[in-house]
Formats: structure tokens, C-alpha cells, sequence
């Protein structure tokens, strides 16, 4: 399930490939297909330890199968072969389990997941949507979708410096090749300067370019 890749680096960092389980699921005409993920991480070669500083990231690898008449499996899509680094402590935050319970319809040929992920910053947990594109007749990519909530864990609840907000996502089924999704915010949350604390209930709306590829 993980085998080294290249070289120790100068830093005495080896890459390493980490292996996800298979996500079965179904394409948009219903035809079944098989997800893998493969993660690359950086391993320290001296203690055998995840790099997992705040600020590190990792990649992956996506690949989608689908099984032919002869038991043998073909590949259908994949990610482009230069991947940015994603998520956060050194790792991509593509949890399997995440993937399979929110694989669903994102457009017209499209299907894929809306996923939660969080992290704390300085006693702050922060968390965010991304969105994983598995199309057909192009690469699989995962996009930032934008912001899925704040809370202040540094103060109690009861302090007037306290704050907590929560995200909420629908996908906006339509016609078109890409659904917009709505992100609706109830809560307490700072300003944008964070001079102040105020309430928010509000949605928008957040459409796919895929000129730009982004939300």
C-alpha cells in the first residue's frame, strides 16, 4: 500500500506513495467505476515520521477505473501530471470515507464530492469546502470552494469575544455542465478588519469557470 519514490533529499525528506482504498461509484449514466487515490507525502528518512508541519503540504494522484467485459479494468480519467500541493500538516485531506458518503451529481456529465475539511490555527478552527471534479472527457482535479465555517476555541462561550459560525453547502441542480453550489453562513462572525463581532445570515452562490478552472 506505499512504496518510497526517488531518492532522500537534502533536507533528508524521501517521498513516499501512499495507496487510499478503492472508492467504488456509479458514473452519471450509471455505469460503475473505481476511484483510487494515491498520496505522496514526505516521510523524514531518520525517524520514519510524517513531515507535518502546519504549513506542509502533500499531492495525490487520482485515478478512475472502469471494468471491462474481460475482468481487466481501464483507465477513464486522471489528474494532469503536475498536481499542486495541496491541504495542510502534510497531508492532501482526502479522506476515503468523505469521498464515498458525498459523491453525487455536480453537473450535467459530471459527478464528484463536496468536502468538509478543517484545521486549527492559534486555537482558531477553521474550516473550508473543496470540491473533487471526476470527469470524463478531462482531468480530475480538486478546487477550493470556499469558506465552511469559524470557531474562536480560544475564548468560552459565554465571552463577548467569542465567535462561531457555520457553513452549509446545496448543489443547484440545473442543465448546465457544472451546478452552481450555494453556501449559506449562520452565526457569529468577525468583521473583515475583525474591529467588531456580528451576526451573518447570508448564501451565495459560487459558479464553476472552467476557463479559469475555479470557483
Amino acid at each position: 500500500p506505499n512504496v518510497g519514490l526517488g531518492k532522500v533529499d537534502s533536507d533528508g525528506e524521501r517521498t513516499v506513495a501512499v495507496m487510499h482504498p478503492v472508492i467504488p461509484y456509479e458514473n452519471t449514466a450509471g455505469e460503475a467505476r473505481y476511484l483510487i487515490i494515491i498520496e505522496k507525502v514526505q516521510v523524514d528518512s531518520n525517524t520514519a515520521s510524517l513531515v507535518s508541519c502546519h504549513a506542509c503540504t502533500a499531492t495525490a494522484d487520482i485515478y478512475s477505473f472502469q471494468k471491462l467485459n474481460n475482468g481487466q479494468f481501464q483507465l477513464v480519467s486522471r489528474t494532469p501530471k503536475n498536481v499542486k500541493p495541496l491541504g495542510v500538516n502534510g497531508r492532501v485531506m482526502l479522506d476515503e470515507k468523505k469521498v464515498k458518503d458525498n459523491m453525487q451529481t455536480l453537473g450535467k456529465n459530471l459527478m464528484g464530492a463536496v468536502i468538509k475539511n478543517g484545521s486549527f490555527y492559534h486555537g482558531i478552527f477553521v474550516q473550508w469546502w473543496d470540491v473533487l471534479h471526476l470527469p470524463e472527457n478531462g482531468f480530475i482535479n480538486l478546487y477550493d470552494l470556499g469558506d465552511a465555517g469559524m470557531e474562536n476555541g480560544v475564548h468560552d462561550e459565554d465571552s463577548p469575544l467569542y465567535y462561531g459560525y457555520e457553513g452549509t453547502y446545496k448543489v443547484m441542480s440545473d442543465n448546465s455542465s457544472y451546478y452552481p453550489i450555494m453556501l449559506s453562513y449562520k452565526g457569529e462572525k468577525p468583521t473583515d478588519d475583525n474591529e467588531r463581532i456580528e451576526h451573518v445570515n447570508y448564501s451565495k452562490i459560487m459558479k464553476f469557470n472552467p476557463v479559469k478552472k475555479a470557483y
